[in-house]
């Protein structure tokens, strides 16, 4: 009888384990998409719309008034009253803004001092007095241990020059006060 038990039950064991695997999950899913409703509304159809006409004006020359030109015929000296001298080569820290230079200290001592430049935090320049740093023609006119004055020429709106005085502390990004 022990023989014949021992034989059964793995019987029982295989005949459990023919069942289709994932029968269950399978009869899940096809309830699940039975009972799933659409709730799409058609689609609306697109509205005519009438072309717009649009007629272009008679071509414009950009330059027949350039407030250059203008400046020129009404007072030809107002346009070169404080101009920088635009004729002059520019040194390498004139191709950068104010913005992406920092000073980070001094060289030297009373009035001998240079300042040290740095450039977007990686390269150190040396500076001095007369030479030219920003994109609006600044001059060093004073170098001090605590900040570094420029006086750069920026052009209004009228076309005309106009000086103003900017500062760089040590550490800080720059302060520009009109003068």
């Amino acid at each position: 009888m022990n023989a014949k038990l021992l034989l059964l039950v793995p019987l029982v064991l295989l005949a459990t384990g023919c069942e289709e695997e994932g029968s269950d999950l399978n009869a899940w899913m096809q309830e699940t998409q039975q009972r799933a409703k659409a709730n799409l509304k058609p689609p609306v159809a697109p509205e005519k719309v009438e072309p717009a006409h649009y007629t272009t004006p008679a071509p414009i020359n950009p330059h027949a008034f350039s407030l250059y030109r203008m400046r020129a015929m009404v007072n030809p000296a107002a346009s070169i009253v404080n101009a920088p001298n635009l004729n002059r080569p520019k040194e390498l820290l004139e191709n950068s803004s104010l913005d992406k230079l920092k000073f980070v200290g001094t060289i030297g001592s009373g009035n001998n001092l240079s300042a040290l430049i740095s450039l977007d935090n990686q390269t150190v320049y040396t500076v001095k007095l007369g030479n030219y740093m920003g994109q609006d023609y600044g001059r060093v006119v004073k170098i001090t241990p605590d900040e570094i004055t420029l006086r750069e020429t920026v052009e209004d709106a009228e076309g005309n020059w106009v000086p103003r005085q900017t500062v760089l502390a040590l550490g800080v990004t720059p302060e520009i006060q009109k003068k």
